[in-house]
């Protein structure tokens, strides 16, 4: 097994809306592969084994990296060597000469070079004099091979990204006057065109309407891969009249949902296409309008080619791919794993299992990205081990809890007897949290003041969420809002300083605020939504510091802030561990664990009664802790804090390994966002996107570069652990 980079140029934030990358990233994994993907050079780190690059023009460098650290390197894509006379793009020999040197450099210098289609291996082998060749086409994936839909529709479909150059290429504007000359004829015809939205957006809208084809052309802009399948299954034909096509992996999936297509002879579309589409000889418009119309009148040649189509297309399988890229790093000296399954779930465990040095838990899905994990001779990890030796014997969601609770319940009323409220509740808008506010108001029948601290970063979702459940369940809220200038001071500092626990500051001000407010207000007793049942897995220490460490932030804040923090509220671990709960006797209680609580419960009991809106993950009802967790910690530092929260998930009999595998085979961040979240952010923090950027790529540093106080930390989870206050009390 090998770690392999997954090198393109293209924002990460559309990878997902390009179906060869998609491909080819799965077939690495499918293979044992970890895959690490980079879409700049300086994110690629320095121990893979070997880098795969998508597009020669922009392979040189990680091809000379890969070099420089003895590497191999494979670069593949479609080359558009050499296009027809009588079209003018950009092939090879119209680049600027600078490109041509960059291209050949990278064909050149890299180990082993891909071609997706026959006719650019040997053009591109005999011109470049190359013998580090292969060829290895796309696929279709199993989801276009459904077949054609029961509701199919005599339209017409075609997907192109509408930048200028390529509406040229793809043959749109022939296509358009196809249209137009059916019209004219009287034939009724429908075409819908759809894909990313480029620089021809308005030449092409221009074109419709100048045409008076607006009735039967209809712009559909980017579509989902989902509503592309559809499409494609409900579309009769699919026309796809090119001036050159490297491979036409738009046209294979079009034939794997059972469309007629009609193409032109040009480039590898008869790789592709073979004898199961209708041809054009030319660039006519005529000529395609005359083909168009043969396919829509006779409903025989149409089904015929329909059904070779699909056949045709299951030739090009994902199984193939594999195999071809087995045998290709097999040559130049790559190990790898057999898959068991294609699945999600089982490409995601053997992507893991034979890297050096690496183990993931056979109980659990902790695995050794926590630097201090250990396992058994059964291969269970030391979280699960905690668990079953100090948590569950301390854990009582049974009616031992409930007599512990009940007794807690009338105590917090009896000392709240005169008051406007017994206790306080700490309510953020996320499940636990949520959840607990019903408990105590409507099981519990506490008079709680729902507490909330606003550190500039909620969700909308979550102030829907908090405001809905105070209405419904007419409890009163208060919302301290901290000091933005201060808090975001604070935040740079820790991104400036190079920690991964750049969610301390936000952590610390709403427990420092809960611990303030009860104090000035002489409230006994803090509810939180802390529980076992979904927490029981602590996180490493490496990477989520202790949040009260006051010598630790005003280290980092004396080393990187800008202005004194005034307004900020602080709470040291003495104040809040000793003075306030032995001298103030304020007293921090967490219903839950005495509750049988089961999330997907909650969740449903919450959307029923108060319209409750999911959130996708576990904390991101915060903006900055959905950033955080879900994009930098995993990016930036490699540790997926999903891992945390789906083991503590499993222990509690909540989730199935197996489940857990599969959702972790899924990046922790949402592709299509990412971009936009993380300018959100930079924004926020009033920073550019590249000061933002420039700290992802700053070295990494750990809270032992900075003063601390962990000996105390260490001392207090000790004596927890022994007391039995707090069994999961230590972070390693």
């Amino acid at each position: 097994m090998a770690t392999i980079v997954f090198f393109t140029h293209n924002n990460i934030s559309t990878l997902d809306r390009f179906e060869y990358y998609k491909q080819d990233i799965e077939a690495l994994a499918a293979l044992g592969h970890e895959v690490v993907v980079c879409t700049a050079v300086w994110q690629i780190p320095l121990h893979f084994d070997a880098i795969f690059i998508w597009w020669w023009t922009h392979a040189l460098t990680p091809v000379l990296l890969s070099r420089a650290l003895r590497k191999p390197s494979i670069v593949t894509g479609t080359f558009n060597f050499r296009f027809p006379e009588d079209f003018h793009g950009s092939d090879y020999f119209r680049r600027p000469g600078w490109q041509k040197v960059l291209i050949k450099g990278a064909a050149k210098l890299s180990s082993l070079n891909l071609f997706v289609n026959q006719l650019e291996f040997k053009e591109c082998t005999e011109y470049f004099r190359l013998n580090n060749t292969g060829y290895m086409p796309h696929i279709v994936d199993s989801d276009y091979l459904q077949g054609p839909s029961r509701t199919r529709k005599k339209v017409l479909f075609n997907l192109a990204w509408s930048g200028k150059q390529n509406l040229a290429r793809k043959g749109i504007p022939e296509l358009l006057e196809a249209v137009h000359i059916l019209k004219s004829r009287g034939q009724s015809v429908r075409l819908y065109l759809a894909g990313m939205e480029g620089d021809g957006r308005e030449w092409l809208l221009e074109n419709i309407r100048r045409l008076e084809i607006e009735p039967e052309v209809q712009y559909l802009g980017y579509i989902s891969r989902e509503d592309k399948i559809k499409m494609l299954r409900e579309t009769e034909i699919y026309v796809q009249p090119s001036h050159y096509e490297g491979f036409g992996l738009a046209t294979l999936e079009a034939m794997g949902c059972g469309a007629c297509v009609i193409v032109r002879d040009v480039g590898a579309v008869k790789e592709v296409v073979g004898d199961c589409g209708l041809y054009v000889s030319s660039s006519s418009p005529q000529e395609l309008a005359d083909v168009i119309e043969t396919a829509l009148r006779d409903d025989t040649l149409r089904g015929t080619l329909q059904h070779r189509a699909v056949e045709r297309a299951k030739n090009f399988s994902f199984d193939g791919k594999v195999e071809r890229l087995r045998s290709f790093w097999e040559q130049l000296g790559v190990a790898d794993v057999r898959e068991r399954s294609t699945k999600a779930r089982n490409r995601n465990e053997a992507a893991q299992s034979g890297v050096k040095g690496y183990r993931v838990c056979a109980n659990c899905v902790m695995d050794t990205s926590d630097p201090k994990i250990t396992f058994d001779e059964n291969g269970v990890c030391d979280h699960c081990n905690t668990f079953k030796k100090r948590v569950l014997p301390m854990w009582h969601p049974d009616e031992r809890g409930a007599r512990i609770l009940e007794k807690k319940v009338d105590r917090i009323k009896r000392d709240g007897v005169g008051k406007d409220f017994d206790c306080i509740i700490g309510i953020s808008g996320g499940v636990d949290s949520s959840y607990l506010t019903y408990v105590a108001k409507e099981k519990l029948g506490l008079r709680p003041l729902v507490f909330h601290v606003d550190g500039g970063w909620n969700s909308q979702i979550a102030v829907n969420n908090i405001e809905k459940l105070i209405d419904k369940l007419g409890l009163e809220l208060f919302t301290e809002v901290i000091d933005w200038k201060e808090m975001r001071d604070l935040q740079l500092a820790f991104f400036k300083s190079g920690v991964p626990h750049i969610d301390l500051p936000q952590d610390h001000a709403y427990f420092a605020t809960m611990y303030n407010f009860a104090e000035k207000h002489r409230v006994k007793y803090i509810l939180t939504g802390g529980n076992i049942a979904t927490e029981s897995v602590r996180n490493p220490l490496d990477f989520f510091y202790y949040g009260t460490d006051m010598r630790h932030i005003r280290d980092i804040h004396k080393k990187f802030g800008q202005a004194p923090l005034v307004n900020f509220p602080l709470s040291g671990i003495l104040r809040h561990k000793v003075y306030l709960r032995y001298v103030k006797g304020i007293e921090v209680f967490k219903p839950l664990d005495y509750l049988p609580y089961r999330k997907k419960d909650a969740i449903k009991v919450l959307t029923e009664k108060f319209g409750w809106q999911v959130y996708p993950r576990k904390h991101f009802e915060s903006r900055f802790t959905k950033f955080y967790e879900g994009y930098w910690l995993p990016v930036k530092f490699g540790f997926d804090t999903r891992r945390v929260q789906y083991s503590a998930l499993i222990l509690a009999g909540q989730m199935t390994r197996e489940e857990a595998l599969a959702e972790l085979a899924d990046p922790p961040f949402d592709a299509n966002t990412i971009a936009h979240d993380f300018e959100y952010v930079a924004t926020k923090l009033g920073i550019t996107v590249t000061e933002l950027e420039n700290y992802m790529k700053a070295p990494n540093r750990s809270y032992k570069d900075y003063k601390n106080q962990l000996y105390l930390f260490l001392m207090g989870a000790r004596v927890m652990q022994l007391t039995g206050l707090d069994p999961r009390a230590t972070k390693r």
